[in-house]
């Protein structure tokens, strides 16, 4: 049954020639695991700065400027833009709950899955940190305006969202580098 056409397996717990042991793992994969984390981070902290931006009104006066601004909002009353900031004010509460608890609750599941050593993490981890990173530049590309209106606070916010973006990229890299497939690669027989 050794038919050289065929690839062979070893045993799970000795991995190919040359490869680190269970024990040992690639210094790329410890800083895909440590930039997991950084992720979560700094997405509670951009989680933290959006809903200080609600909470203190700095989301509903700069939405009353940006709208003064944009052609068209003469054609609203006071009173209905008033209405129309408070209701999206009212929305993004919640809204901001449920992105934490969805991207936060995911990357923590990959974080849990890369410490178990397993692939579909890894895969789980490429396949968010692309939506997340499309997701995010296309809703800051409108939001810029909308943050520096916003003063420090919105400031602040789209540097966050640099790092964070700087972070999944980073993760990316890092989940793609040779080092980090093979740690996850079921091992062959030479």
């Amino acid at each position: 049954m050794n038919d050289p056409d065929i690839p062979q397996y070893r045993a799970p717990q000795r991995g190919p020639v040359g490869d680190p042991g269970p024990g040992e793992e690639p210094p790329r994969f410890a800083k895909l695991k440590t930039a997991t984390i950084g992720i979560l981070v700094v997405g509670i902290v951009n989680w933290l700065l959006n809903v200080a931006a609600v909470l203190s009104g700095a989301m509903h006066e700069a939405t009353l400027r940006l709208m003064d601004g944009f052609p068209g909002g003469e054609m609203f009353s006071e009173a209905e833009k008033q209405s129309m900031t408070e209701d999206a004010g009212r929305l993004s509460i919640p809204q901001e709950v449920t992105t934490l608890i969805m991207t936060g609750g995911v990357f923590a599941l990959i974080y849990l899955g890369l410490r178990a050593r397993k692939n579909w993490a890894r895969l789980l981890g490429i396949v968010l940190a692309f939506v997340s990173i499309g997701v995010s530049l296309l809703s800051n590309v409108f939001a810029v305006l909308l943050n520096i209106q916003m003063g420090a606070i919105g400031v602040v916010s789209m540097l966050v969202v640099v790092v964070w973006l700087t972070l999944l990229v980073y993760w990316l890299v890092l989940a793609f580098s040779r080092e980090v497939k093979l740690y996850f690669a079921p091992p062959r027989l030479p």
